[in-house]
């Protein structure tokens, strides 16, 4: 029978012992010495009674948790990818709605601080003035005239010379305030 050389790794004592009986050594801590040949059959338990299928088995375990860990980690940063894709674009988004709200505060102010007092007074009829029937004029029906007189435009001439704030102030589009102008233009005549 073959002898198996042993040692124990923490006293470093050395042995010998037959294949059969090199499970019970195992057991008590022996290690084979580096170069032995063991026969397959004969080493069914290692270290402290721990078999090799076990262990393959373990090994089988931690080698699929550390795929399936792996593969996670993979989604995850894909996610990642897309949510920075995302916060990227709504930071840009939030730009360019900031730079719309500065413009808008922008001509707000300007509105504000326009003369309208001089404009209101301007196109303001007085008692003597008279009132033309807009409704004649081009896109302007009896909803927008009423607006108009309310606005202080009267007359042909006033809707002909009023400004594009003042006609567009009054839910006329303005596309049409060109053909508009040229029709109470042909009416003061």
């Amino acid at each position: 029978m073959k002898k198996i050389n042993l040692i124990h790794p923490v006293t470093g004592d050395e042995c010998r012992c037959s294949a059969s009986k090199l499970a019970g050594f195992c057991a008590a801590g022996y290690e084979v010495a580096e170069g032995q040949d063991i026969p397959e059959q004969k080493v069914l338990v290692v270290g402290n009674g721990v078999s090799v299928e076990s262990l393959q088995k373990a090994l089988a375990d931690a080698v699929r948790t550390a795929a399936d860990a792996l593969h996670r980690a993979e989604l995850a940063e894909a996610e990642v990818a897309e949510v920075r894709a995302t916060l990227a674009d709504a930071r840009r988004e939030l730009h360019a709605v900031g730079a719309r709200a500065e413009r808008a505060e922008s001509a707000l102010a300007e509105i504000a601080t326009a003369p309208t007092e001089a404009l209101e007074s301007s196109q303001k009829p007085s008692d003597d003035d008279k009132r033309d029937d807009l409704k004649k004029v081009a896109h302007i029906g009896r909803v927008t005239e009423r607006k108009l007189y309310d606005a202080g435009v009267c007359t042909y001439h006033a809707v002909a010379n009023a400004s594009d704030d003042v006609l567009l102030s009054v839910d006329l589009a303005a596309a049409d305030l060109a053909e508009l102008r040229e029709s109470a233009k042909a009416l003061c005549k």
